[in-house]
C-alpha cells in the first residue's frame, strides 16, 4: 500500500548557545557527528529525510514510500528537483 502524500519539512539549524533539556516532546537530547546521527536512525523515511538535508545543496527532494502488509515502511524513490 502507498502512503498517502504528507508535506514534513526539515530545517537545518545553527547551534549558537544555550542548554539543551528535555521536555514533553523529547525524553533524551545529545549531540552526534552527522554520521552517528545518521547510522543512529532505523526508520527509513526518517533516514532519507535526514539525508537529503544533510546533503541539502538548494533542491527539493521527493520520495516515494511503501507500507507492506506486516506494517513495515520501505523506501522506492526519490528524484531531487
Amino acid at each position: 500500500m502507498l502512503l498517502p502524500p504528507t508535506v514534513n519539512l526539515t530545517f537545518v539549524c545553527k547551534y549558537e548557545g544555550g542548554k539543551e533539556t528535555i521536555s514533553d516532546e523529547s525524553i533524551e537530547v545529545n549531540w552526534f557527528s552527522l554520521h552517528e546521527a545518521k547510522e543512529k536512525i532505523t526508520d527509513p523515511y526518517i533516514k532519507k529525510a535526514v539525508e537529503d538535508m544533510i546533503g541539502f545543496d538548494g533542491r527539493r527532494c521527493f520520495g516515494t514510500f511503501k507500507q507492506n502488509d506486516d506494517g513495515i515502511i520501505d523506501f522506492i524513490s526519490s528524484i531531487c528537483v
